[in-house]
């Protein structure tokens, strides 16, 4: 398994768009960390559906599979996907 840091550019419940080093493999699928004030997720399974040069990093689209055969708590991650969602548009980069 390969660990790559990311930075969100976009992102809402149902998907994220990411900048990276290196270009991610369409169609893969991808475990992601995500983390917002006290908010944080684990492994939450998503798979890349696109991906471009933008300067000097790559931009990924990666929805999420919350329906994942291994996520058993959906409603749990949906609820914060969902609080993530909603801290992520009240914060406001300095």
């Amino acid at each position: 398994m390969v660990r790559l840091r990311a930075q969100a550019v976009d992102f809402n419940r149902y998907g994220i768009a990411v900048l990276t080093d290196v270009a991610l493999k369409l169609q893969k699928t991808v475990y992601i960390s995500l983390r917002c004030g006290d908010l944080r997720l684990d492994n939450l399974a998503g798979v890349v559906h696109n991906c471009c040069t933008q300067e000097q990093s790559y931009r990924s689209g990666i929805q999420f599979r919350i329906h994942a055969e291994l996520k058993t708590d959906r409603p749990l991650v949906e609820a914060i996907l969902t609080s993530l969602e909603t801290t992520a548009l009240t914060v406001t980069p300095s």
